[in-house]
Formats: C-alpha cells, structure tokens, sequence
C-alpha cells in the first residue's frame, strides 16, 4: 500500500512539474525569447564590441571599481546613436536602464529605438517634462513624465503585432519603482514596422555624460 501511494504522489508530483513547466514557457513565450543581453562587465574598458555601430556621438565603456557601463560623451553635443544586435523583423522589445544629468536649465535627452532609424523611436526629454513616441522623423504620441536628475530610470519599448496591426508600448519607470502595468504610451500602427537594428540614443546636456546600462532585446510572437 505504502509503495503504491508512493508511486501515486511521485505521478502527481510530475504532472504538477508538467504543468508549472508549461506555464513558465507561456511565461517566457508572452515576455518574448532574450536575443541580446549586455551589461558591460565582460567589454574592454574604453571599446566597443562588434556587434555596436555607432551612427553619431562618442561611445565608449566605462569600468569603475565591479560596475560597467556604455557612456555617450558629454562632447560633441548632438543627437547621438549606437545600434546594437541583429537586424530584426516583426515583434520586439529592448529594454535598457539609463542614467543622465541637468546642467542648470540645460537638459538631456536618451531613448530608445527598434527597426533601425525609420521606426518607432521612444524618447525621454526632461527639458519638456514628457515622453515621445516617433515613427522615424514623425511624432507620432506624447506623455507627461516627470523626470530626476541623476537618477537611474529604465526605458522599454515595444511593437508587437496584433490582429493585422501593430501596438506599440512605451514605459519609463525608476530604478527604484516597480515596472508599470499601464504603458506611459500606447499606439496603433496599421503598417508593419519594417526591418533594422535596435538602437540607444542620446543628447547630453552641457558638462554630464549618459550611461547605459542592463541593455535586453527580445522578439515577440504576434497574436
């Protein structure tokens, strides 16, 4: 009886990993499969790897005591930007945590992009107090964020396809808060979004350079 018993829980138990195995895939499946995850502590200080192209700005990896980070130079101000992996087709999401600076009522500028430069485009811009969404050189959506100087924030954007369209999230949120549920912009394109590079981008304010850092890229399955 006590060997049957065991056997009975022992199947029991393989089901209940069964089906907690099948719900950590739909987990995964419904955050998008990681294809790109860097956070410097493996790079060269003062290089770049290849899988980095610089479009614009001065890029470079910076190493203090065990912490890592992709640094924009405060000099040359302009819009700057790195792309970084493969190029992707359909859904995505890239995710990075960023750091900037005031300088008096100068302000700076970060964000992130997916599909190379003529698409969707998520910016923070302090000096307004919001959020931008750009469809390559088109604002497309704003929202209003209020934004700390010298804090650590994390920028995500997403496309993702649903039912023959395209919804396209963005989320800027503390180092210190927990994740939003509610995107901070949502919008609804009809056209697919293409095919490029994710990419970081930046406009350092006068005197303080940007710091990137946590960077993840994954693809999603539409629906």
């Amino acid at each position: 009886m006590d060997k049957v018993m065991r056997v009975a829980l022992m199947l029991v138990g393989l089901a209940v990993l069964c089906v907690e195995g099948q719900v950590l895939r739909s987990a995964e499946d419904d955050a998008g499969r990681l294809v790109y995850q860097n956070d410097f502590t493996q790079a060269s200080a003062g290089g770049l790897a290849e899988d980095f192209l610089i479009l614009e700005g001065a890029f470079t990896v910076e190493k203090k005591s065990s912490q890592a980070y992709l640094k924009l130079s405060a000099l040359p101000l302009l819009d700057a930007s790195v792309q970084l992996g493969e190029n992707l087709t359909g859904g995505a999401v890239i995710k990075v945590r960023v750091k900037a600076e005031r300088q008096g009522r100068r302000a700076p500028a970060f964000g992130v992009g997916l599909h190379g430069l003529t698409g969707f485009q998520l910016l923070v811009e302090p000096a307004g107090q919001k959020l931008k969404l750009k469809l390559g050189i088109e604002r497309v959506q704003d929202a209003g964020f209020k934004w700390r100087s010298g804090q650590w924030y994390f920028v995500e954007l997403s496309v993702v396809e649903n039912n023959n369209s395209w919804t396209v999230e963005g989320r800027v949120w503390a180092e210190s808060e927990k994740r939003p549920e509610a995107a901070q912009i949502e919008y609804i394109a009809e056209e697919n979004p293409g095919k490029g590079r994710a990419y970081l981008s930046g406009t350092p304010s006068s005197g303080h350079p940007i710091y990137y850092d946590d960077i993840e890229l994954r693809v999603v399955k539409g629906k």
